[in-house]
């Protein structure tokens, strides 16, 4: 949470050396915690008896109410850490019963790995194989080296009952064509890599600030799919991860002797040949590896074995290891405002002269006590519009999605900040249902701002 709040501020120097107060003192504190952690890992093994395995989730969570009749959503998210979880059942709360549990990661942590894990049957039957030279993972012998690979596994068991989006697709798609894509699915998989992709290619700083972002994007894909007849939901990760922000020189090691099949920055699997300093070297039948492999080898603390960002998952360490699984049943559909309902947004005048431009969201409704919407600014009227100003933090304002909540007959000041870059003649503020993207009022501003 420092470092995505620390992108937010990327231009504030007042904050710097706050920020790097808390990035030593969270170095010294989660060190500690993770020399523990490893010394407990090489004394009782991997993973822990009293947490559920990640290849047992779609076992227990959803294929039961498929047994039923019932429509399931899946979500896999990658590179979900345990506390995102937390953050994200808070704001689904709203629109059901919400359960956070974690789940112990097959080791180790790689998106491969950790998504095939995730597919049905897995328990007791994912294992690591051999194919055309490379180490990959397999659920009954059938090796899932890709998410084609995955997604066909299903399609071979749910049939015409699955479906799969990625997860811009589910939200950029029409609400009728989706409804025309799901009416007759059970099973939806929604698939999302956008986070792991930003954070692996190296753009931290948009990585950061995706983090807390892609939260509120998974809520308004709820929405979609709540207001489609989906009332179970399922959000899990293929693994966690650890967000530096640098890895110093010196916490870069040489490469342990060993025949290794797998090379990863914070991992060798394979055979050790010797033992190397700042290194533990873990059994890999002790760590839950089923394959061709003797030892898994992995820095201690959180050091690696390549340079590069301070972004890594494939260690041993709770941040890397120990994912959420949320659920979600709906209690009833996302109200948007239809008969009997209005909302307007309002201002002072007909141009603004300032980037942070102070509106009043007002919402009539004869039954409905409060509603949730999306408010945004475009450069212009139009699909092709381009989003250009947000609302900025205040009290109806969620942290996580962004959403506003409107009260009945009251109306509700919201800051809107509108972006730096912007420089057109005016801007189009829109009052939008998250559920089905219905624009329910506009109100256009010119620009007056003088700089």
């Amino acid at each position: 949470m420092v470092e995505q709040g620390a992108a937010a501020c990327a231009e504030d120097e007042e904050i710097a050396g706050i920020v790097g107060v808390c990035r030593r003192t969270y170095r010294e504190v989660v060190e500690a915690v993770q020399g523990g952690f490893l010394r407990a890992v090489e004394r009782e093994g991997w993973p822990p008896e009293a947490i559920a395995r990640q290849t047992q989730v779609f076992d227990r969570h959803v294929a039961p109410p498929l047994a039923e009749g019932q429509k399931m959503a899946l979500f896999l998210v990658d590179a979900m850490r345990y506390e995102m979880g937390r953050d994200l059942a808070g704001p689904l709360a709203e629109q059901g019963t919400t359960v956070v549990a974690a789940a112990a990661t097959v080791l180790p942590p790689i998106t491969p790995f950790g998504m095939a894990a995730l597919m049905p049957g897995a328990d007791g039957a994912f294992a690591l194989v051999e194919e055309s030279g490379a180490l990959v993972p397999a659920v009954g012998g059938r090796a899932l080296t890709t998410s084609a690979d995955r997604m066909a596994l299903v399609r071979s068991r749910y049939g015409d009952r699955f479906a799969e989006l990625a997860l811009g697709e589910l939200l950029s798609a029409p609400q009728k064509k989706l409804k025309g894509t799901l009416e007759k699915v059970d099973l939806v998989i929604v698939r999302t890599q956008d986070m792991d992709v930003l954070a692996e290619a190296g753009h931290l700083y948009q990585a950061r600030k995706y983090m807390t972002e892609i939260l509120g994007v998974l809520v308004d894909a709820t929405r979609r799919l709540a207001s489609l007849g989906f009332h179970n939901f399922v959000y899990a990760a293929d693994h966690g991860h650890v967000l530096l922000h640098e890895v110093p020189p010196g916490d870069s090691l040489p490469s342990p002797p060993g025949s290794w099949r797998l090379e990863k920055r914070r991992c060798r699997l394979g055979e050790s040949t010797a033992a190397a300093p700042g290194t533990v070297v873990l059994k890999a039948d002790r760590v839950g590896i089923v394959g061709p492999v003797s030892d898994l080898v992995v820095p201690a603390g959180f050091k690696v074995f390549t340079a590069g960002e301070g972004y890594f998952h494939e260690g041993i360490s709770l941040q890397e290891c120990l994912v959420p699984v949320v659920t979600l049943a709906v209690r009833t559909k996302a109200v948007a405002a239809g008969k009997g309902e209005s909302v307007e947004i309002r201002y002072r005048s007909d141009r603004f002269t300032s980037r942070i431009v102070g509106l009043k969201v007002h919402f009539a409704s004869l039954l409905t006590q409060s509603l949730t919407i999306r408010l945004e600014a475009y450069d212009r009227t139009g699909t092709k519009a381009k989003l250009v100003g947000e609302p900025a933090d205040c009290d109806a304002r969620d942290p996580v999605t962004g959403l506003i909540t409107l009260t009945r007959g009251a109306a509700v000041q919201v800051p809107l900040q509108i972006r730096d870059d912007f420089t057109g003649d005016a801007i189009e503020v829109r009052a939008i249902d998250p559920t089905g993207g219905t624009v329910l009022h506009r109100l256009r501003l010119k620009n007056a701002m003088l700089e």
